[in-house]
This record gives structure tokens, sequence and C-alpha cells, in this order.
């Protein structure tokens, strides 16, 4: 008798998506896994991606539509209807290799203890080429807290158990922006280890980087999002106890100090620079030689 697949959910967060989506879409539908479970969330579009959805998805593919209320909102009310063993988080203009799905459920069903299965990633242009840059997913929280380069928080690389995030009422925080992605690992790391997928494996996630990405802006909005991403960690408490929760905090105040001072804000660069000096002097002081 033929093993049953564990189903898999794909929820797609999307607003005004439409020049990418169909590529998207495709990319799922071309998985060689096929137990899928395929969910979008139109959050609000104001283009065509919402006609665009209404003709293109099949009979068997789920279309929420909710007023624009942000990305973490889309994924939550993607995962509340969610029916897999395992659920994928895959943004909008991101791409998937066709074993994506397939080497991530055999790593997860292998090795029972982990939470979730990231792998490589590598960077793909506006236009779907790749420019040639290849990281890898974060697996830790020492990669977290030590700020890793090299390795991305992108949920789009990342296929995870259901049922430890069901049964732990862990969602996105909607009151964080960008640093949502973060948090949301921090969470799930305090209940396992995260696996990874070998970046030769030809099972990696094609994350597209953009100039207009909101990454790459200094705004006011991205530093208060890192403010209350500090308090939002702190309230976890999850860090307590770990032996890089003061350098963590440090670096992240100085990160938000320089923001501010980009930002031509003295006084609040001020503030932050001391709050870093703080939480770890030696952290902070490394920081403004190096960083200046």
């Amino acid at each position: 008798m033929q093993e049953v697949r564990p189903l898999v959910s794909i929820v797609i967060p999307c607003y005004n998506a439409e020049r990418f989506l169909v590529e998207t879409l495709d990319c799922v539908r071309q998985q060689i896994y096929s137990n899928i479970q395929l969910i979008v969330v139109n959050d609000g579009s104001k283009d065509s991606t919402l006609n665009l959805l209404r003709n293109c998805l099949a009979s068997n593919e789920e279309l929420i539509e909710q007023e624009n209320l942000g990305v973490s909102s889309a994924r939550n009310n993607g995962l509340k209807v969610s029916r897999g063993k395992f659920v994928l988080f895959l943004d909008a203009d991101d791409l998937i290799q066709p074993n994506f799905v397939q080497k991530r459920v055999e790593l997860l069903l292998k090795k029972r203890d982990l939470v979730g299965a990231g792998g490589g990633i590598a960077e793909i242009d506006e236009a779907s080429a790749l420019n040639g840059v290849k990281v890898s997913s974060i697996n830790s929280l020492d990669d977290i807290l030590q700020f890793a380069a090299g390795k991305y928080s992108c949920p789009s690389g990342y296929l995870w158990k259901s049922e430890v995030i069901k049964s732990n009422n862990i969602f996105f925080n909607e009151r964080l922006q960008s640093s949502a992605d973060k948090f949301f690992l921090i969470q799930m790391l305090s209940y396992g280890e995260i696996g990874l997928v070998s970046l030769e494996s030809g099972s990696n996630l094609h994350y597209r980087v953009m100039g207009s990405s909101m990454s790459k802006k200094i705004s006011q909005g991205l530093v208060l999002d890192q403010i209350q991403y500090a308090r939002e960690v702190n309230k976890t408490g999850v860090l307590n106890g770990t032996r890089l929760k003061r350098k963590f905090y440090a670096r992240l105040n100085y990160t938000i100090a320089a923001s501010w001072w980009h930002l031509g804000s003295v006084g609040k660069c001020f503030k932050f620079c001391l709050k870093s000096l703080v939480e770890h002097p030696q952290v902070m002081l490394k920081l403004v030689f190096r960083l200046g």
C-alpha cells in the first residue's frame, strides 16, 4: 500500500502583488511534492491582484479576502484555515525550487524533534535572475542574538510543524512590521530546533531583492518597529538566562541609535547610545569604532 504523504499548507499573503504573483503560484504548482493545500490571502490589494486571483486559482485552491491589515495579519488568517501537518508562509514575490517542499518534509519526518526546516536561499532580482548571492536560513537563537551575517529570517524559507504553532498559540506579531519574522523565529526556537536542508540539495528559496525593499530604507517607521521589537522580545522572557541577552540588547540599541542619527534626531540617538552602553559597554564601544 502506498504511503500517504502528510498534507502541507502553503499560505501566500499578497498585497499589490500582480507583478510577481502568477510566477509564485506556478512554482507552488510545480512542486514535486503533490499533497498541498494552497491558501492565498489578499490583504486589501489596490491593484488587479484580486481579479487575477479570482481568474487563475483552481477550485481546490483557497482565496481569503481581507481589508489591508498587513502581512502578519494575512499570514495569521491563512494559518487559521490551514489543515496541513506542515505549513509554509511563502511571500508573493518569492520562488521555491521544485523539490523545496519534498526535501523539507523528508527532513521533518526523519528528525521528529525539529520544529521546522530551513535551507538554502539564493537571491534573485526583479527579473527573477539569480544574482549570485547564496545564504541560508537562520536556524538558531544565537544567529538572531548575534545578528549573524549571511543568514536570512525570511518566512518563505521555512517549513514548520503546524502542531507546534497551533498547540502553543504562536502567531506572527501584528504589532511588528519587518521585525515580525525574527520574532516568530524566536518564539518557535523556544520549543525546539530548526533543521537545515543542504544548500546543494537543489531545494532553495529564491528570495527576491528589490531596491524598494522596506528593510533597505531607514525610516522613522522602521526605527519604531525595532523599538517595539525590543519590547516584545523582553516581554516573552525567552532570553532570560541566555549568555547573549545583554549583548543582543546592546547591539539592538546601538542600531536604533545609529538610525536616529541618520534621521537627524540627535537627542534620541544619544538616548539609545546610553541604553547600549548600560547593557554592555564593551559591545557598544566596539560597535562605535567599527561602524562609526
